[in-house]
């Protein structure tokens, strides 16, 4: 009998090349997970400089013998696969790139042989702390912690806000546990304080840290504490935060070891961190003690010390009878320092105990503006809101110069105008 050639997909086999050659274009690009997960990220992102359209014109040249339709092409793209394009890099390692730079002008093999290595090497120091990162055990207690990008007062969607001076409140956000840990208001706290409150500084770091770890409650198996953060000398890797950790561990550790418009006050600011950690406000919650003038003179500057403090990628803290030891390792999974004491002679670490700071602090940069704004938006009135009650304050110390205003302040919320001196 012949063979009935009516009907039928005749074009079935043709498109599964078309999806097997898209399939294959795609899992030929270079993706990357998303660097704000605390897991494992199910999206992939894309290189920042590309699109659709340029994504379509690379596969039209790649496979001219299939015609393919750009809207067919997103279209299956998007069905089949959990892609996004990236934003470009923002507070990025300058190892990574001055190497990137670094193999663009090189016209030697060598060379560039020599600035791959290196870069291998970096990204694997990079892994190896991630995995410490990870650990988990009964026996480590983990905290990691840095500080949010500054949250601006107030907030407004107006081209004028975006170039006036404004009053910036600071979150200083501490988790305890691994990066496998879920984030929730029983391990993670949020230190708040506002910009004339007290400067972001090495010492308001050192006292959140220290809040956190003199009311932490350690298990009795808790036998080592591994503290994470960068490397930013103003804040994390200082003299003032070895001072800290080491008055810490001999005197007190125990024994055995974005998507609103409008924001107007702090309380706003306040709400939405609170959905996911314990906030805890400058003056009520928490003190700055004043970490800095007692490292100064107890312990020995970093130059005398017995390592490269800049160089040095991880320290141990060992408590014996009655003094600390400290050793700094270059590398995250080697123990060939020495392990020496870095307090002067004829001191002790018990001296260390630093005194609580006054709150007030100098407001930074013109804050004049402020008003203006708020005039706009609010009206010539604004003072008669009492949702702005908190920009009288500030409004209180621009009728004098600015750079020489200071303000003495309790908590923001017990504010009393009349108690506000200049």
């Amino acid at each position: 009998m012949p063979r009935e050639r009516r009907g039928g997909n005749r074009v079935g086999d043709k498109f599964e090349e078309i999806k097997r050659s898209i399939e294959h274009f795609i899992e030929s690009m270079k993706c990357a997970e998303s660097h704000y997960v605390r897991g494992q990220s199910f999206r992939l992102y894309l290189p920042c400089d590309l699109s659709f359209s340029k994504m379509y014109e690379m596969y039209c040249r790649q496979h001219p013998q299939f015609s393919v339709k750009i809207s067919y092409f997103r279209s299956y793209i998007n069905q089949k696969y959990n892609l996004s394009f990236g934003t470009p890099l923002s507070d990025a390692c300058s190892t990574c790139l001055k190497a990137k730079e670094s193999l663009k002008k090189q016209t030697s093999e060598a060379e560039k042989l020599k600035v791959m290595t290196e870069q291998r090497v970096h990204i694997l120091r990079a892994r190896a702390f991630y995995s410490l990162l990870k650990t988990e055990s009964d026996y480590v207690q983990i905290f990691s912690f840095d500080c949010q990008k500054n949250l601006c007062l107030p907030k407004l969607p107006d081209q004028q806000a975006y170039f006036s001076q404004q009053v910036n409140l600071f979150n200083f956000t501490i988790v305890a546990g691994n990066s496998n840990t879920s984030l929730t208001p029983m391990n993670v706290k949020s230190y708040v304080w506002l910009e004339h409150e007290y400067p972001k500084n090495s010492n308001a770091i050192a006292s959140a840290v220290h809040e956190t770890l003199i009311k932490f409650n350690f298990g009795a198996q808790i036998e080592e504490v591994h503290l994470f953060a960068d490397g930013c000398g103003g804040q994390n890797k200082n003299s003032t935060m070895m001072a800290m950790i080491m008055y810490w561990l001999t005197t007190e550790a125990p024994k055995n070891i974005k998507k609103r418009d409008i924001i107007i006050n702090r309380k706003q600011y306040e709400d939405i961190i609170g959905q996911h950690s314990k906030v805890l406000k400058l003056g009520a919650g928490w003190d700055v003690f004043d970490w800095k003038t007692k490292t100064d003179n107890v312990l020995k500057k970093p130059s005398q010390w017995h390592f490269k403090c800049n160089e040095s990628k991880r320290f141990i803290f060992r408590k014996e009878k009655d003094y600390v030891t400290l050793r700094g390792e270059v590398f995250y999974k080697s123990d060939m320092g020495c392990a020496k004491t870095i307090v002067r002679k004829s001191k002790k670490v018990a001296q260390l105990k630093p005194s609580i700071q006054r709150i007030g602090s100098t407001l930074r940069g013109d804050k004049s503006s402020i008003d203006s704004l708020l005039k706009k938006h609010y009206g010539a009135d604004w003072r008669d809101n009492p949702d702005l009650d908190f920009y009288k304050i500030i409004d209180k110390g621009l009728n004098h110069n600015t750079e020489d205003t200071v303000m003495e302040t309790g908590h923001i919320d017990d504010y009393d105008l009349e108690d506000v001196r200049v």
